[in-house]
């Protein structure tokens, strides 16, 4: 993460070095055409605007066979990465006079999600029908525990908690586009389309 953040850092400095050389006066310049940011300057701080979100849940899985079944119950815990793809960055308004422009991103979407087993606690496992007698679990608890993490990945399908990140997500790419502005001399904005 510190790499990351020391990457920007190095970006940003580079940026504003490059404009003091850049409006320098020198005696056989005239005029200075003026510095207008770039997509690809943006699209370099693509790292920078994802974000990692941890998230625990209480998830039940059933596996059925003809002669019963077998429930489980865990406490998961994992973490997704969200992230605004800034290669479809366009900027749709400049004006280089105010040193403003406008730029439309896309919506933040999941990247990655990782269940960890690890941090899975079972809370219950029931047994139904002949399935309560067999000694041993059959291998069921490794099934069991496989479809625990596709629930889990599943669930950062859901809307309601989806909204939320997004926004997080959203504030954060926000931020580090009007620090670039900044670092620069320019008010930038941002618009979001669609993921």
């Amino acid at each position: 993460m510190f790499k990351r953040i020391r990457w920007g850092l190095t970006c940003l400095v580079t940026v504003t070095a490059g404009l003091i050389v850049c409006s320098w006066p020198s005696s056989h310049q005239r005029a200075v055409t003026p510095f207008v940011p770039t997509t690809s300057q943006i699209r370099a701080m693509s790292e920078l605007s994802t974000l990692r979100v941890s998230e625990s849940d209480l998830i039940t899985v059933e596996l059925k066979g003809w002669t019963g079944s077998v429930r489980m119950t865990a406490f998961v815990r994992g973490e997704a990465t969200l992230g605004v793809d800034l290669d479809e960055a366009r900027i749709v308004e400049v004006d280089p006079t105010s040193q403003r422009c406008t730029l439309t991103l896309p919506l933040p979407s999941v990247l990655t999600v990782r269940f960890q087993p690890s941090q899975c606690r079972i809370i219950a496992i029931d047994h139904d029908g002949l399935w309560a007698i067999l000694p041993g679990d059959g291998g069921s608890i490794a099934l069991l525990l496989g479809r625990i993490g596709i629930e889990f990945d599943r669930s950062f399908g859901n809307p309601a908690k989806l909204v939320a990140y997004r926004r997080k997500a959203q504030s954060q790419a926000e931020e580090i586009v009007h620090r670039f502005g900044q670092a620069i001399g320019w008010t930038v904005e941002c618009r979001w389309g669609s993921p």
